[in-house]
């Protein structure tokens, strides 16, 4: 386990089995939306990744890039 500043954590664990292989930026990314979920629901919680989750955070980023991308086609 080791702090990397702040509030951000990160603990390593080992003999997870194949299927729980990641990058490690990916690894840290699902890490700080985990995080961020945490702060979102109030002190002393904790939040484990969730692919669900990631996929509406994925598709809410697209939504608003598209929405961006739509407003140059109709406004310049």
């Amino acid at each position: 386990m080791a702090r990397l500043g702040g509030d951000e954590f990160v603990v390593v664990l080992e003999d997870l089995g194949e299927d729980a292989l990641q990058s490690v930026d990916d690894c840290l990314k699902q890490a700080d939306l985990a995080m961020y979920l945490a702060k979102a629901a109030g002190r002393n919680t904790r939040r484990f990744f969730d692919v669900a989750t990631q996929f509406d955070v994925d598709s809410r980023v697209a939504l608003e890039s598209d929405l961006r991308d739509g407003g140059r086609v109709f406004f310049g």
